[in-house]
């Protein structure tokens, strides 16, 4: 994203099928296979709360594989 793009004062958090993360702002339609995660506020905010809690960033399926 550009900095023209990041524009919306609210954004959330979003998780897909195999427990990647990432923003979303809060005004647009969700893609196809996200879900919206129960954090939202700034994007600054948002990416912390990610920092935070995404602690192993391999897709869901890499981890069951390797379980």
């Amino acid at each position: 994203m550009c900095a023209a793009e990041i524009s919306p004062e609210s954004w959330s958090v979003v998780k897909d099928g195999e427990d990647r993360y990432s923003v979303w702002p809060d005004d647009k339609a969700l893609p196809v296979g996200w879900s919206k995660e129960p954090n939202s506020g700034t994007r600054d905010a948002c990416l912390q709360k990610i920092k935070m809690i995404w602690i192993d960033p391999r897709p869901l399926g890499l981890r069951r594989a390797m379980a």
